[in-house]
C-alpha cells in the first residue's frame, strides 16, 4: 500500500505530539487513521488531547448558548477570573468544589449565568450561596459580577426562598380575609343603619299625613262656620 499510495507515512505504534506536530508543518492538509490502536489509544493521553476539546472550550461554548448576549463577555470574563483562583475547581461534569469541599448539584455554567444575568422569578441554582461567599471572599472586582445578594435580599434570608413565599402568601391571606371580615361588618352596619333612616323617614310620612288630614278638617270646618255665619 505504500508504494501504491503518495504522500502517505505510515508510523509503527501510536504516534508522538511531536511527531503529529512535525507532520503537520510539512503539508497543508493531514490525515492520522488510527485502526486496531483503539483500546491503546484511549489510555494515551497525548493522543487524547489529538481528537478531545478540553473542558474549557466546552464550558465557553455553553455560555454561549446559554447565556444572553448582552452578558457573555461579562460571565467569559468571570469564567477566566476563576479558573484563576486556587480554591474554586469543578470536574468533567461542571460540578463544582470550593475549598476542597464539593458543592452537590451545581454546575459552574450555571453559577457563572446566576452571577451576572439578573434572576428575576427564575429558581436559584442550587450552590448559588456558598458560590457566592466565595466570590466576596476573593476581592472579586464588581465589575465582574452581578450583587445578587442584595438584588435577591429575600430570597438570600436564612428561611428558605420557598418557605418565606408561603409565609407571605399566608400572611396575605390573613389580612385578605381581616379585610373581607371588615367589609363584612361595615356592610351589615350601613345596612341596620339604612334600614333605620327608613324607618324613621316611614314614620315622618306617616305623621306629616295625619297632620295634613288634621289641617283640611280645621280649614273645612273654619269655612263652613263662615258659610253659615253669612
Amino acid at each position: 500500500m505504500e508504494k501504491e499510495i503518495n504522500n502517505i507515512t505510515f508510523h509503527e505504534g501510536l504516534p508522538s505530539s511531536d511527531q503529529v506536530d512535525a507532520w503537520s508543518e510539512k503539508r497543508e492538509h493531514m490525515l492520522l487513521v488510527l485502526d486496531d490502536l483503539l483500546a491503546t489509544a484511549v489510555n494515551d493521553v497525548e493522543v487524547l488531547n489529538l481528537f478531545t476539546k478540553p473542558l474549557h472550550d466546552d464550558l465557553q461554548s455553553l455560555i454561549n448558548i446559554t447565556i444572553p448576549s448582552r452578558y457573555k463577555d461579562k460571565a467569559l470574563r468571570l469564567l477566566l477570573y476563576l479558573q484563576k483562583q486556587p480554591s474554586i475547581k469543578w470536574d468533567e461534569q461542571g460540578e463544582v468544589c470550593i475549598d476542597g469541599k464539593v458543592i452537590s448539584n451545581t454546575h459552574i455554567v450555571d453559577l457563572i449565568r446566576d452571577s451576572t444575568v439578573p434572576i428575576g422569578r427564575r429558581k436559584l441554582t442550587a450552590g448559588i450561596h456558598q458560590f457566592y461567599q466565595f466570590l466576596k471572599s476573593t476581592d472579586i472586582p464588581l465589575c465582574l459580577f452581578r450583587n445578587v445578594e442584595k438584588t435577591n435580599k429575600v430570597r438570600f434570608e436564612s428561611t428558605s426562598y420557598k418557605e418565606k413565599k408561603t409565609e407571605e402568601e399566608n400572611k396575605e391571606k390573613e389580612e385578605t380575609d381581616e379585610y373581607s371580615e371588615d367589609s363584612d361588618n361595615e356592610y351589615i352596619q350601613r345596612n341596620k343603619k339604612t334600614e333605620t333612616n327608613l324607618e324613621t323617614q316611614k314614620k315622618m310620612y306617616v305623621q306629616r299625613d295625619i297632620n295634613s288630614i288634621f289641617t283640611i278638617k280645621k280649614k273645612r270646618k273654619k269655612w263652613l262656620q263662615f258659610k253659615c255665619f253669612n
